[in-house]
């Protein structure tokens, strides 16, 4: 799961604004190279569901939830018993008014190495 949420300074975007996301994605990996490599590739694919919401000091709008589709790749560093890893992955919310990111993420997995 994620959430997330961005501030518009009130000096800069007028009235101040705040819009959060929160959602949730599943999906697959698979990855590239040989069992004994301690460097492997991956590509992998997610969709799932995010709920979005504006505050506003003089428009009311409604909190929506809408279907995500993200897909993208990384690569895996075998650390003995761990494992650590970067990666990158394009999102798109798809709504009446559909938002895209780009999410790169980077940390460390615990047990079974790669």
């Amino acid at each position: 799961g994620f959430y997330g949420q961005n501030s518009g300074d009130e000096d800069v975007t007028g009235p101040d604004v705040k819009v959060k996301m929160f959602g949730g994605m599943a999906g697959g990996q698979f990855n590239f190279g040989g069992e004994a490599s301690p460097v492997k590739p991956y590509i992998l694919a997610q969709i799932g569901m995010v709920n979005s919401s504006l505050d506003h000091p003089t428009i009311d709008v409604d909190s929506e939830t809408d279907l995500a589709i993200g897909g993208g790749g990384g690569v895996g560093f075998g650390l003995g018993s761990m494992a650590a890893f970067v990666e990158g992955q394009f999102v798109s919310v798809r709504s009446d008014e559909s938002s895209n990111y780009v999410a790169v993420r980077f940390g460390i997995r615990f047990g079974g190495g790669m």
